[in-house]
């Protein structure tokens, strides 16, 4: 059904069921959900409707601290892995991974600590697990521009090639 104001209507017959949603706020839930930036949640009452918007994402700062840029090495200075198997889609590699996927996973398999490592915008990083850092004469920290840039991960950089960009769950 359709009114003479170009509303539409729905319902299951109930009267108090009956949800009026004009033509200009389907066009605006449209256009935030389209920006791609914006989660938007509509709560619907019998009297009115209204339209709050969420954050794109969660204050990681709460949950990883970022501690520096450290060299790494074929010898590995985290010898940790998040998961027992690598991802298929990286040929088995622990790539695709952000700040807070690899935080999450190496917490849950006990470290402490965690590395970003070699990223790139389509693959994400490689992470790494630990309960150390900077292990040996080789894993020396350097500058953090070495790791990338410093909001590249919300918290930090997420790692480059051969440096790793460590963090802390706390």
């Amino acid at each position: 059904n359709s009114g003479g104001n170009g509303a539409q209507y729905a319902g299951n017959g109930d009267i108090l069921g009956l949800l009026l949603l004009s033509n200009q706020q389907l066009r605006t839930r449209q256009k935030l959900s389209n920006a791609n930036t914006t989660t938007t949640t509509t709560t619907t009452s019998s009297s009115r409707t209204t339209t709050s918007a969420a954050p794109t994402h969660p204050d990681l700062s709460k949950k990883y601290k970022y501690l520096g840029c450290y060299k790494d090495t074929y010898e590995r200075d985290f010898k940790g892995r998040p998961a027992a198997h690598g991802k298929v889609e990286f040929g088995g590699r622990h790539q695709g991974y952000d700040v807070q996927m690899c935080g999450d996973a190496c917490k849950s398999r006990g470290y402490k600590y965690f590395a970003l490592q070699a990223y790139r915008t389509e693959a994400k990083s490689h992470c790494f697990c630990g309960n150390s850092y900077g292990n040996g004469a080789q894993h020396v920290k350097v500058a953090d521009s070495d790791c990338g840039s410093k909001t590249q991960c919300i918290v930090g950089p997420c790692g480059l090639s051969m440096r790793n960009a460590v963090y802390e769950n706390i």
